[in-house]
């Protein structure tokens, strides 16, 4: 397995205010480097991270 190497590279951590997903995902895979799959909170009472993490 070859290591991974971030080298500064932008990830975002936490959720987005956003309530259209499509819109979220957008932004998420054109602005960071390693995208992440955004949690909208706003969005849906099981998008929360205490929800999903109970």
């Amino acid at each position: 397995m070859t290591q991974f190497n971030a080298g500064l590279r932008s990830v975002a951590a936490g959720s987005l205010p956003h309530t259209d997903s499509a819109a979220a995902c957008r932004l998420a895979l054109s602005t960071l480097d390693i995208p992440t799959w955004p949690q909208l909170p706003r969005l849906s009472f099981l998008e929360n991270m205490y929800v999903q993490y109970s």
